[in-house]
């Protein structure tokens, strides 16, 4: 497992090799600019706000935290999870949710998924 400033410095090349910048990397990710920062003075974020860097950055969160344990396969489509849910009529109505509504549901359903991954139970 990679330490904080580690990772800080490997998301710092991928953003440099994308041609992007830390500042968009951070804005497209609706984090904050301290992100980075910290990382680089020992302080871990969040499950959910790796997995969203690594999200960005087209990696697995195993693959930024430099973890040996094999990754799981990908969390179902939010389609998938309609299906899933509808199949026990328990969510019938879910799909009838805007769509606004259920981005919520799957940018919360993300967090719990990599939250779980990394061992730490919601």
């Amino acid at each position: 497992m990679r330490t904080s400033q580690e990772i800080a410095n490997i998301i710092t090349n991928e953003i440099r090799n994308k041609g992007s910048s830390i500042n968009k990397m951070l804005s497209d990710c609706s984090l904050s600019k301290k992100v980075i920062d910290n990382m680089k003075t020992g302080s871990m974020p969040s499950a959910d706000k790796l997995a969203k860097i690594a999200g960005y950055l087209g990696i697995s969160t195993d693959e930024l935290l430099g973890s040996d344990e094999p990754t799981p396969p990908a969390p179902p489509s939010r389609s998938g999870i309609i299906v899933k849910l509808n199949s026990g009529d328990k969510f019938a109505d879910l799909e009838d949710l805007p769509k606004e509504e259920q981005d919520k549901i799957m940018e919360y359903y993300h967090m719990i998924v990599a939250k779980y991954k990394l061992g730490k139970k919601p």
